[in-house]
C-alpha cells in the first residue's frame, strides 16, 4: 500500500459561523456490515483570517472510537464548539478565535450539468480550540498549508482568455489507503519564475508550502468615452486560491519510497471512479458552500484523471 505524503492544513481565525448538527448514522462492525444507528456530528466550520480571506472547514465524528471502546473524544470536541462557540454571525463583538491545527485536503468529484466529471478540493478538520487571550497577540490570524506528492501539471494561469503571469500547479497527493487526492495550486507571477528554474518537472516529487486566499477585490474600470465624461464602474471579483509561497523539488518520486507498480495501480483506481461518476446520471446540486464569498477551493477547471505514468521518460 503506498504511503500517505505531507498533507497538512493549518488554519487560525475569528470564527464567523458554524454549521455544526447532531444526527444519526449507520453504526457498522468490523466487516461493514449495518447492526444499528449511532449519533454523529458533521457540518462546517468558516473561519476568517487577518487578510479577509473565509476558510470553510468539514467536519464529522461518530460518538463511539471505531472498536466501541468508549467516547471519541473528536466528538466531544465538537459538542464543545457546537454548544459553546460564539460565532461572528451571532456576536458581533464576542465572537471566539479558533485555531484549527490538524486539517487536511480533500477531494470530492461529481458530475456537472455539462456532462463532465468536476473536482471539488476542500479542508477537513479535526479539532477545533479557542486561542485564549493571552495567547491572542503571538497567534497570527492566518492560514497555511504544507502538502508533498507527484507534480502532475505545470501550466499557466489564464482569465478570460488572458494570461496572467501566475503558474497553475497540480500535485497528486498521496491519501490514507493510497487514495489520489489531486490539489490544485498558484504560484504567483512575482515568483513564477524562480519556481520554473528551480528544478520542478511534471512527475517529479516535490514539497509545496502556502496559504489559503479567499478574498473580494474591487476594481474602478474606466471605459473612455469619445466625448464628454468617461464611464466608470466597479467590478467585484472573488480571488479563491491556493497560493503557493515557497517550496523545494525532490527529484523522482521512487527516492521517495513511493512504489511505481502501486502508484500505477492508484492512477488507474482512481480513473476508473472517475469513469463511474461519468457514467452516472447528473446530479442537480453542485457541492455547496457556506462561505459568504463563494468556494475557496474551486479553482477554474476540474483536474482530469492523470493518465500518464510519471515514471516513464517522455
Amino acid at each position: 500500500m503506498l504511503k500517505e505524503t505531507m498533507n497538512n492544513v493549518f488554519i487560525a481565525g475569528v470564527l464567523v459561523k458554524k454549521d455544526l448538527a447532531l444526527k444519526e448514522v449507520d453504526k457498522k462492525d468490523q466487516d461493514g456490515n449495518v447492526i444499528g444507528k449511532e449519533q454523529a456530528i458533521s457540518g462546517d466550520l468558516i473561519v476568517r483570517t487577518s487578510d479577509g480571506s473565509e476558510i470553510e472547514v468539514s467536519y464529522f465524528s461518530k460518538k463511539m472510537k471505531k472498536d466501541g471502546s468508549g467516547d471519541n473524544l473528536i466528538f466531544k470536541g465538537l459538542e464543545t464548539v457546537m454548544n459553546e462557540y460564539k460565532t461572528l454571525e451571532q456576536f458581533p463583538n464576542e465572537a471566539d478565535n479558533i485555531k484549527i491545527g490538524s486539517g487536511q485536503f480533500t477531494v470530492q468529484d461529481y458530475k456537472g450539468k455539462d456532462g463532465e466529471v468536476k473536482t471539488y478540493s476542500g479542508v477537513k478538520g479535526n479539532f477545533a480550540n479557542r486561542i485564549e487571550a493571552k495567547d491572542i497577540e503571538k497567534t497570527p490570524l492566518e492560514s497555511k498549508f504544507e502538502i508533498t506528492g507527484i507534480i502532475t501539471k505545470i501550466e499557466d494561469e489564464s482569465f478570460k482568455g488572458e494570461l496572467s503571469g501566475n503558474k497553475k500547479v497540480t500535485m497528486n497527493v498521496i491519501g490514507y489507503q493510497g487514495a489520489i487526492i489531486p490539489v490544485v495550486t498558484i504560484v504567483p507571477k512575482a515568483i513564477a519564475e524562480p519556481f520554473m528554474s528551480i528544478g520542478f518537472f511534471e512527475g517529479g516529487f516535490a514539497k509545496l508550502i502556502g496559504k489559503l486566499v479567499n478574498t473580494k477585490e474591487t476594481v474602478e474600470i474606466v471605459e473612455k468615452m469619445a466625448f464628454g465624461a468617461d464611464n466608470v464602474r466597479l467590478v467585484t471579483n472573488t480571488i479563491s486560491r491556493k497560493e503557493v509561497i515557497g517550496g523545494n523539488p525532490m527529484g523522482t518520486p521512487p527516492e521517495h519510497e513511493v512504489d511505481e507498480t502501486e502508484y500505477s495501480q492508484a492512477l488507474a483506481k482512481r480513473k476508473l471512479k472517475l469513469d463511474k461518476i461519468k457514467n452516472e446520471p447528473a446530479k442537480v446540486a453542485k457541492p455547496a458552500t457556506t462561505s459568504p464569498v463563494g468556494n475557496p477551493f474551486v479553482q477554474g477547471t476540474a483536474t482530469p484523471p492523470i493518465t500518464f505514468n510519471p515514471f516513464q521518460p517522455k
